[in-house]
């Protein structure tokens, strides 16, 4: 029986974000069962602004709207086509599309649930009007409509010296693309975070289905974070003289619990030896995203992978999002798994 592909939903708009997330997905994730979506959103706002439309004496001209109109559709279709390019030249099954819509974001969430993608990619750099969309009010409709987030970003200047400048731009796509095919010949350092929840094993699973390759170094990273009231119940104590036998057993069984999971962690390892090789690496940190952060760099991770602890729109505002964190603040390309 033929394996069935993923739908992936690639947002591109001709920037080096763009061309870099493209190229990522075709070098680390692409299966020949794929079937790509290129979607390309237009903004009617971005159009008008472009052209100075509210200064101009003529902005309220239909032939002077329906010209500029007509202007950007031809750069729109030479963008289109620019990307189906794109497609040909890695020989991939898959099709370009654009869409029409009030923000980056809406136009993508619109997009993916019409073809019901599977996987969601797109690149950034900072904190660009696509990502904060995506990672604002719309990403919890993202997270219904999309099994699996990708956001791509660019590594800093001092990890790849020889594709990017000092403000993190890409000096040629010869130049990023040469990179990127020395990179998919070396094993790759991949950090998969982990704390013990079937979501994070279900980002696990993901990852050795589909993305994992036999050379691949992966760390199991665990945050042994203290639980909310074990933190309260020290700081209770500091005045206190010595620490109480109620609150050391508390910090006995704390520790006894973070164990039980990293022991859970270091079996599956061993159940998947055949597939999957690598290692557990415990982390100590305040909060587990930075925790992941951190470990990601020590380690010279090339990629992280997370799931979600399925928090409510709620429960992320107040107690916030580990994967969030992760999104904003990692210099390497992550995947979420819902």
């Amino acid at each position: 029986m033929a394996e069935e592909g993923k739908t992936v939903l690639i947002a591109v708009d001709g920037s080096d974000n763009a061309k870099y997330a493209f190229n990522w997905y075709k070098d680390n994730m692409h299966k020949e069962t794929d079937k790509v979506v290129l979607v390309h959103a237009v903004e009617m706002n971005e159009i008008l602004h472009s052209q100075q439309w509210y200064t101009s004496p003529y902005s309220f001209d239909k032939d002077v709207l329906y010209s500029m109109l007509e202007e950007e559709k031809a750069k729109v279709t030479a963008k289109l086509e620019v990307f189906a390019q794109w497609l040909r030249d890695s020989k991939m099954n898959g099709t370009v599309k654009s869409i029409h819509s009030g923000s980056p974001g809406e136009g993508i969430c619109k997009m993916c649930e019409e073809v019901k993608a599977d996987v969601i990619v797109t690149g950034t750099r900072g904190m660009g009007t696509v990502r904060r969309t995506l990672l604002g009010s719309s990403k919890s409709k993202i997270h219904r409509v999309s099994h699996v987030y990708a956001m791509l970003k660019f590594t800093k200047r001092t990890e790849i010296d020889s594709t990017l400048t000092s403000q993190g731009e890409v000096v040629s796509d010869k130049m990023a693309s040469q990179q990127m095919e020395v990179d998919s010949k070396n094993s790759r350092k991949i950090v998969v975070a982990m704390d013990g929840s079937d979501n994070s094993k279900k980002a696990f699973s993901w990852f050795a289905n589909n993305i994992h390759r036999q050379n691949d170094d992966v760390y199991l990273v665990y945050v042994a974070e203290l639980s909310q009231e074990l933190q309260a119940n020290l700081l209770a104590s500091m005045d206190q003289t010595e620490i109480s036998q109620e609150l050391s057993k508390k910090m006995k069984n704390e520790k006894e619990k973070h164990q039980k999971k990293i022991d859970e962690l270091k079996k599956m390892l061993d159940e998947s030896s055949n597939t999957v090789s690598g290692q557990v690496k415990v982390v100590n940190a305040k909060k587990p995203g930075s925790g992941i952060c951190e470990a990601a760099k020590e380690l010279g991770s090339t990629l992280i992978v997370t799931g979600t602890r399925g928090m409510g729109p709620l429960g992320r505002a107040v107690l916030g999002s580990v994967s969030d964190y992760v999104l904003h603040h990692s210099n390497v390309p992550v995947i979420v798994v819902h």
